[in-house]
């Protein structure tokens, strides 16, 4: 099982595990993601890929990608960079789960600098979702 939290801040529900982006040189990072079950693909936002993962701002600028993916959302469309990632999920009794897939690393944009980063369908379809906001418990199973 892992555990994930409400930050206290919102009222929203997050994970935090660990993410690399190999083409990005990142290494693995603990990031905390905001749970989105509308998102079909994991997004990372600037925050976090800034001051979570340490990509440099010039990586965040879509003039300089060959490929660019719109991701549409409450901010208005946004362009992405598709890039293969490792995720490290950790379970609590010590356990961890491993995926190599996709993410989509999101430019600057006015909406979304301070956005919390997405944690989508392409990892949460391997789990069975559990929240209960009143208990403050966040898990996958």
């Amino acid at each position: 099982m892992i555990h994930g939290f409400f930050d206290g801040v919102t009222p929203y529900p997050f994970v935090r595990l660990y993410v690399s982006i190999p083409s990005l040189a990142t290494g693995y990072r603990p990031v905390s993601l905001l749970l989105d079950t509308g998102a079909a693909t994991t997004i990372i936002h600037p925050a976090s890929a800034l001051y979570e993962l340490a990509i440099p701002e010039r990586e965040l600028d879509p003039s300089g990608w060959g490929t660019v993916q719109r991701v549409e959302g409450i901010g208005g469309a946004t362009p992405c960079r598709p890039l293969e990632a490792s995720y490290v999920l950790e379970h609590n009794d010590g356990e961890y789960d491993a995926f190599e897939d996709t993410v989509l690393v999101a430019a600057v944009t006015a909406s979304n600098r301070s956005a919390p980063s997405l944690l989508g369908w392409n990892l949460l379809q391997h789990y069975r979702l559990t929240l209960d906001r009143a208990a403050g418990a966040v898990t996958l199973e």
